[in-house]
């Protein structure tokens, strides 16, 4: 695919583009078409001198997310039957979200342990480690409902594998919520919180290839 400023050459392709984040390398665009050509936005950044992170074949020379740095987060077309206005959106999943947040309570851990503070890091990250653990518990409970009730078929086997492979890590990210609370009177609590907060961030990286 390439353009042409030739009307006999192609097809009129149009895209509209706001830049809504930059740092140094890289810029975050949100991007609408007016028309649906194949491989447009790649062609049209491409042309602008500036190819989608990734998209080796239009000129990319970086891929810091090892995957090409597209995102449809709003699909919207007229049926084509009933033609009905059809929109559709996806915000940040509840699980990915749950999964980030996670950092938090482990980069506390790792920075008291380099610091030699070995309690003072337990406060700020009580409740962090309790949004986590809320945050997970909800995305589970939203894949159960998808299994059960929504499809209403298959039931746990029907689950998406992001939710099977959550669990473990959220059981042992409730189990270390519940050792820090424990932390200030018992030593082998501390003891516990640390190696829990590590381990559940351990296996959330493992999680992620699964």
């Amino acid at each position: 695919m390439y353009s042409s400023q030739n009307p006999e050459h192609g097809q009129k392709a149009v895209t509209y583009y706001e830049v809504t984040k930059t740092s140094k390398k890289h810029s975050l665009l949100q991007v609408n078409l007016e028309t649906g050509r194949k491989n447009q936005i790649r062609v049209h950044m491409k042309d602008l001198g500036h190819s989608v992170i990734g998209d080796d074949k239009y000129g990319a020379t970086t891929n810091p997310i090892k995957r090409l740095g597209l995102h449809a987060w709003v699909l919207s077309f007229t049926h084509p039957v009933t033609k009905e206005a059809m929109r559709f959106e996806t915000e940040v999943p509840t699980l990915f979200l749950g999964f980030a947040t996670t950092l938090v309570p482990f980069a506390f851990a790792i920075a008291g342990l380099w610091k030699k503070q070995y309690t003072e890091w337990i406060k700020p990250a009580l409740p962090w480690t309790l949004v986590s653990a809320v945050i997970l518990g909800t995305g589970i409970m939203m894949g159960g409902v998808w299994a059960y009730e929504t499809l209403n078929f298959g039931g746990y086997w029907n689950w998406d594998p992001v939710e099977n492979a959550v669990y473990v890590p959220w059981l042992i990210l409730v189990a270390s919520f519940h050792t820090m609370l424990l932390s200030r009177k018992s030593s082998s609590a501390l003891k516990f919180s640390i190696i829990l907060v590590i381990a559940q961030f351990i296996l959330i990286l493992y999680s992620t290839f699964l």
